[in-house]
């Protein structure tokens, strides 16, 4: 299992982003070969 710091690669900072901080949600940029398991 790869740890989270390899699956993560940085955030996205835009205008859309920051709206979504209010709503408790969170964008990043992840590895390609990263999937939901």
């Amino acid at each position: 299992m790869r740890d989270y710091r390899d699956i993560i690669i940085k955030p996205i900072i835009t205008e859309k982003s920051m709206n979504l901080l209010a709503d408790n949600k969170y964008t990043f940029v992840v590895d390609r070969r990263a999937n939901k398991t």
